[in-house]
């Protein structure tokens, strides 16, 4: 995983299943998944871009703006 990281970044999106409604048996410990992923992306800005810009990109979320006026 670490060798995606270091040569494609901009390819790479997280994704956990949680809160896994199909998995019948122990659950995965999330936090072990994302601390391990931590280990695998030590990079902050690398970080954003595989938990937020790249599925951001991928599934064309509309921009976040930092304000946002009420409905």
């Amino acid at each position: 995983m670490k060798k995606l990281v270091e040569h494609a970044p901009t390819r790479l999106f997280w994704g956990s299943e949680w809160p896994h409604p199909q998995y019948f048996k122990p659950m995965p410990n999330d936090v072990a998944l994302l601390d391990m992923m931590l280990d695998w992306v030590p990079d902050e800005k690398t970080r954003k871009l595989i938990l937020v810009d790249n599925p951001a990109e991928i599934f064309r979320f509309p921009p976040v703006n930092a304000q946002r006026t009420a409905s």
